[in-house]
């Protein structure tokens, strides 16, 4: 770890990963902390639905209950890893050069 940063005369405390508006963030700037977390709390959210999404409710009410509970937390924050997505999915798709 570098030299102990200081900031108006307090030590700040070096991590590897921070959380600032609920993003989770790792010190190479990646959303891989973001996604993991993102794809637990969804499965957890889905797991906690299951029950009521598997009665009899009408499908627009099982849509409309998705929507505001999982896909919420599917889409937070999700236009922040935009570049990175489009950077990988670009570097997929350029044919090699043989």
């Amino acid at each position: 770890m570098p030299d102990k940063l200081r900031l108006r005369g307090q030590a700040v405390e070096w991590n590897t990963r921070v959380r600032y508006l609920g993003v989770h963030i790792d010190r190479s700037l990646r959303m891989t902390p973001q996604i993991n977390h993102v794809i637990q709390t969804s499965r957890a959210a889905c797991a906690k639905l299951r029950p009521i999404l598997a009665s009899r409710l009408p499908i627009r009410t099982n849509v409309a209950i998705y929507k505001c509970y999982v896909r919420s937390r599917l889409t937070y924050a999700a236009r922040l890893g935009m570049p990175f997505a489009q950077d990988c999915s670009a570097s997929f798709s350029r044919p090699s050069k043989t």
